[in-house]
């Protein structure tokens, strides 16, 4: 009887073994077609971690058999993807330890589906993906160990989705993305992580001076190049300038302004408070940059709100721009479906 129950014991302790992550593939591997996708959970029923590289090139649709997958050694690369709508099935993945690059990647309009990458270790390129809107979906990543590119996505209305990255390594280049209009997204990062600065050829961008590049600016940090772009972003000189008044919008305002719902469905309220009476100019305009609404008023001294009524304008993005006197403040909204 004892026997027997030391037996059972034995087995239950052979059955219950903990899963460890695990590692494979270190020379790396390239996926061409769905197949090719499929095959790797037959064949890799129990990696976590992938040691080389990854490249994902050509027609598929479904990453769900990577869903294990936690961390990438090498380079992600995905070009020319054709029918990939979106990264859902790499929810796992928490970092890259080489270079992110996307190419030409043509049904995918945002990066949902990274919503765990937090780090990569070599340089991110967004490249050529035409309907690219935002960089939606990346909200968990911090650090990015080389050069932030983002170049001629045409139709990117922000960088919306690396709110929170907070440094890199390397020169930031932005480039030929024909609908962007601002930079704000980048407020959060280290300005002292940056070597260098290039913006040029954003047709429609006017908002650049967000808290990281003006530090970057007014300390000479580093070489800037800024050309190419809407009024208010078209040469260095104008960024500054811009920045200046956002350093005097700080100190002039007592809290910060919030929007409040944001995003809405129907009106949103902007909160602030003044330290002294003055004439305040409510301005927002679409992706485009396009004027859409306009108001002013006389405010006391104090908290103050204004509030838009967007009943009859369509969902999307929008900017404000809050002039208080001669000082100014910038931010976005976003207006949704109900």
């Amino acid at each position: 009887m004892l026997r027997s129950f030391i037996i059972a014991i034995s087995l239950l302790s052979i059955i219950i073994i903990p899963v460890y992550s695990q590692s494979c593939v270190p020379e790396g591997i390239s996926f061409v077609i769905q197949q090719d996708v499929n095959d790797f959970l037959i064949n890799y029923p129990e990696c976590t971690e992938i040691e080389g590289s990854v490249e994902f090139h050509g027609s598929m649709w479904d990453l769900s058999p990577l869903s294990n997958i936690i961390s990438i050694g090498g380079d992600l690369t995905f070009t020319d993807c054709d029918n990939l709508t979106s990264f859902q099935g790499l929810n796992s993945l928490t970092s890259v330890g080489g270079k992110f690059k996307m190419y030409d990647c043509q049904e995918l309009t945002n990066l949902n589906g990274l919503s765990s990458l937090n780090s990569i270790g070599g340089e991110m390129e967004i490249n050529q993906n035409y309907n690219l809107i935002s960089l939606y979906g990346t909200s968990s990543l911090t650090s990015i160990g080389g050069q932030l590119k983002i170049m001629s996505n045409s139709n990117m209305l922000s960088l919306y989705g690396i709110n929170n990255l907070t440094a890199i390594e390397g020169k930031i280049l932005i480039q030929n993305n024909g609908d962007l209009v601002s930079l704000e997204e980048l407020e959060n990062l280290d300005s002292e992580t940056i070597s260098e600065l290039t913006i040029i050829y954003n047709n429609e961008l006017k908002i650049c001076e967000t808290q990281s590049i003006c530090n970057y600016l007014l300390n000479d940090l580093g070489p800037a190049t800024i050309y190419g772009n809407a009024l208010g972003c078209n040469s260095v000189s104008e960024v500054e300038e811009a920045c200046a008044t956002v350093s005097i919008d700080e100190a002039s305002f007592s809290g910060d302004i919030t929007t409040s719902p944001n995003p809405f469905t129907t009106s949103t309220t902007l909160s602030y408070e003044l330290k002294y009476p003055e004439k305040v100019m409510l301005m927002i305009y679409d992706y485009l940059g396009k004027q859409v609404y306009q108001t002013e008023e006389n405010q006391q001294q104090g908290k103050q709100k204004l509030k838009w009524n967007a009943d009859r304008y369509a969902d999307g993005i929008y900017y404000y721009r809050l002039q208080v006197g001669k000082q100014t403040a910038n931010g976005k909204m976003v207006k949704v479906k109900i």
